[in-house]
């Protein structure tokens, strides 16, 4: 049988132990943490840069659309003087 200085050494280490693995967890948990934050700035700079690229999109829609009118009504005057 173990004597009482005996079973309190090992639980001395098994205390000792699980105080190591909570320094592992948190540790593991602070880089998730990091990453995660990482993740999440990277994602809005995506979105912020989607949304410029969808701005200039419509901008280029909106010149394309201008140019065709302006096409189609110089092809109408064209047309007007070949006829």
């Amino acid at each position: 049988m173990a004597s009482m200085k005996e079973r309190q050494w090992e639980l001395q280490q098994r205390a000792a132990q699980l105080t190591q693995l909570d320094m592992a967890m948190k540790d593991q948990s602070s880089d998730w943490d990091q990453r995660l934050i990482r993740l999440e700035t990277s994602l809005k700079k995506s979105r912020l840069e989607t949304e410029q690229r969808l701005q200039q999109v419509r901008q280029l829609e909106a010149q394309v659309s201008e140019l065709m009118a302006a096409l189609k009504d110089k092809t109408m005057k064209v047309k007007s003087y070949i006829l």
